[in-house]
């Protein structure tokens, strides 16, 4: 069985910018890598007039990243962008342990919880 890396960021450039190229590392050496995107990053963009416009592109983006990462799989978890803080971190966690739970993964990239604006 191959081994699992799971990347879990809350916006759709936080992996392409943070661990890109161990990803396609892995994915070149067989590795299942799993995408986990936290938000819908529906207010991230500058020039498009509407939340529903910004979430369609950044998803695109998000997924043309993700192929050419060789991610095999996006898990989309669809919480309101820049208001994670007003999400119950019980509700977070289990989607997260869930997701654990269900992919098994043997490494696990994600931003340090102790720095939350560097990503």
């Amino acid at each position: 069985m191959n081994k699992v890396a799971m990347a879990i960021f809350p916006h759709a450039d936080d992996a392409a910018g943070t661990c890109a190229g161990t990803l396609m590392k892995f994915a070149e050496e067989g590795w299942r890598v799993i995408l986990v995107r936290v938000t819908n990053d529906d207010k991230d963009s500058m020039d498009l007039s509407s939340k529903a416009e910004t979430e369609l592109a950044n998803t695109n983006e998000f997924q043309r990243a993700a192929e050419i990462m060789g991610v095999s799989e996006i898990v989309e978890l669809g919480f309101i962008t820049d208001v994670l803080s007003d999400v119950s971190l019980v509700a977070l966690r289990e989607r997260i342990v869930y997701n654990f739970r269900k992919y098994k993964p043997y490494a696990i990239f994600t931003f340090d919880p102790y720095t939350p604006y560097e990503v």
